[in-house]
């Protein structure tokens, strides 16, 4: 398209457009206000929100990050001087995130006094209304971007956008992938960064359909987008997002703006302020995980198979959300996916996918436009770099849908600006009027039962297990629950199940092994420690343990011996048990000293 086009269309819109490429909005179009109509659907989002996630509402702390986040963490109870000097430091699990721990002390000021369980439903509250924020922004930026793909049919027909603005957002409300990220305490953060994200890049387009006030919009842009990094590290790929947005639909360079170095030099110098807060975001981001746990790098050949897989199975459950489940394992041994057909065969489909839309970027834009910031969102958490030992998890998708969610909103826009006006009002408005409801209804139940599975900690390690029967770790925390609750019998079961799995699993067969010795049945307990020790050498608990069977069996070297070792590995790996393992060693050596020849064996 010519800029003498550009120009015409303009004129017959009513309005002048600039003389270059940074034009008000792309080809002469500007964004119509906010109607009442908008307000009245962002309502009904919001509240939809409400009644679909209002099972959360009876959900406890459960143990999966909960209990250090919140519960055991004295930080997040006062507002003084070391508080907030923690919060500006703390890099708890692996995550710097100040702005978090900050508005979680707020909460907890606000909602607990001391009852855990008022604070976590004031939690909840928060939570469920973020959410609504968040859909209700996502519905204004899916609206503008309708609006912009097609501006000449948005002018046709007004409510086509806004139809497709509310499918997307709708869709994105109600899926159950969002259960995990509203409905478990430690996902706020995510909802968090995500609303602010949202509002970053709703001021973003705004800015270039206001140029009078556009500075003030690109400023509110780069602290929306602060506050975002402040909150969780999930805005990092915002910059690539905003230079695709840039080239589609802003049209601010490439098509008839073309490639000319000043403008994608203005654009570049203009992502200079989101690029530094980005670098700095990674930067605190590795400093956060380097004294967290570590894993051995896969092989190159395995990250891309993984990160091809990820991407396919982001789009899958998206589009169909069968299986959805709090934990998707890593399938054993890893290097095996490299002969497994599924992940060849996504890894194909990804290669496949960027050639089309790569094919069809003239014709088809927007397609081109949507995959890039699919893969920019989704990449970092996709598995190239390793986060956990998840394959994937649901929380990686709250932002990293929304582009697929786009395409549909346009696809459905599209649908209803082809036809008529009197035709609308007949069988194709009807049909896609009846399909959105029922596909609607459909992802509210399956929400509605999804937040269920975060309800408590054994529906939540059981939900885990049923979806990966093999996966050793589920059962020995669900087993960890049920001992908790009194439930020997079902602990036991659980526990020699996990051993079962991975024979050599040092907690488990510590934990097991304690319920053996309280029972009197020392010889097994002792042949459980000694497998806890095959499968990590030096194993504080398991020496504990074994010294307390030694002294149990009067053998105060040998428990002397054990006391020792357990010392020695927990300075190095756990201190918070240093105490427990003194005061035997102190018991000991008050009834007569460190025993004949024990320290040198």
């Amino acid at each position: 398209m010519s800029l003498g086009n550009t120009r015409r269309e303009a004129a017959d819109t009513g309005r002048q457009t600039p003389a270059g490429p940074e034009r008000a909005a792309p080809n002469g179009a500007s964004f119509p206000p906010l109607s009442r109509g908008d307000a009245a659907v962002m309502f009904l989002l919001g509240v939809t929100v409400l009644v679909v996630f209002w099972p959360a509402l009876r959900g406890e702390f459960v143990h999966w990050d909960d209990y250090p986040n919140y519960v055991e963490n004295p930080h997040i109870r006062t507002l003084d001087g070391a508080s907030i000097r923690w919060m500006l430091t703390a890099h708890l699990m692996g995550v710097w995130q100040p702005l978090t721990w900050l508005i979680t002390a707020l909460e907890y000021r606000l909602f607990s006094g001391e009852n855990m369980q008022s604070f976590r439903i004031g939690m909840q509250i928060v939570s469920i209304g973020l959410h609504a924020i968040a859909t209700m922004l996502w519905y204004v930026v899916a609206l503008r971007l309708i609006q912009l793909a097609r501006p000449e049919a948005a002018r046709a027909c007004e409510s086509a956008p806004r139809i497709g603005a509310a499918v997307a957002a709708a869709w994105f409300a109600v899926h159950p992938q969002r259960a995990e990220v509203v409905a478990w305490a430690s996902g706020q953060p995510y909802l968090l960064s995500a609303v602010l994200c949202l509002l970053c890049v709703a001021c973003y387009l705004k800015a270039w359909s206001q140029p009078i006030r556009r500075v003030m919009w690109q400023a509110l842009a780069v602290l929306a987008c602060a506050g975002s990094l402040l909150c969780k590290a999930i805005a990092v790929p915002l910059v690539a997002v905003l230079l695709v947005l840039d080239w589609y639909p802003l049209r601010r360079v490439g098509g008839s703006a073309g490639w000319r170095a000043d403008t994608i030099g203005r654009l570049i110098l203009e992502k200079l302020p989101y690029a530094a807060l980005t670098a700095a975001a990674v930067w605190l981001a590795v400093w956060a995980t380097a004294e967290n746990r570590s894993y051995r790098p896969d092989p190159e050949v395995v990250r891309a198979l993984i990160t091809s897989y990820c991407l396919v199975f982001y789009t899958v459950l998206t589009i169909a959300p069968i299986g959805i489940a709090p934990y998707y394992a890593r399938p054993q041994p890893i290097d095996g996916i490299t002969s497994d057909p599924w992940y060849i065969a996504a890894f194909a489909g990804v290669i496949a996918m960027s050639l089309v839309a790569a094919w069809m970027r003239r014709r088809r834009p927007w397609l081109l436009a949507a995959w890039l910031t699919y893969v920019a969102l989704i990449l970092p958490v996709a598995g190239y770099v390793r986060h956990g030992g998840q394959l994937a998890a649901d929380r990686y998708s709250y932002l990293g849908c929304l582009p697929l969610l786009a395409l549909v909103g346009g696809l459905c826009a599209f649908a209803v600006s082809t036809h008529d006006a009197a035709s609308a009002r007949k069988r194709p408005g009807r049909l896609l009027g009846t399909a959105v409801a029922s596909a609607a209804i459909a992802l509210s139940v399956m929400t509605w039962r999804q937040c269920g599975v975060w309800r408590d900690s054994i529906r939540l390690w059981q939900a885990m297990i049923d979806r990966n029967p093999e996966w050793q770790m589920g059962y020995y925390n669900l087993a960890k629950r049920y001992k908790a609750n009194s439930d020997l019998a079902e602990a036991e079961r659980l526990y020699r199940r996990a051993i079962e799995l991975w024979p050599t699993y040092p907690e488990a067969n510590v934990d097991l092994g304690n319920m053996l010795f309280s029972r009197g049945d020392l010889d097994g307990a002792e042949r459980h420690y000694r497998m806890s020790l095959q499968g990590r050498k030096d194993f504080h608990m398991a020496h504990y343990n074994l010294g307390r069977l030694f002294l149990k069996r009067g053998q105060r070297e040998a428990a002397y011996r054990h006391f020792k070792a357990a010392e020695a590995d927990a300075m190095k790996k756990d201190p918070s048990k240093l105490a427990m393992i003194r005061r035997q060693l102190a018991r000991l050596e008050s009834r007569g000293g460190a025993p004949t020849g024990a320290v040198n064996r």
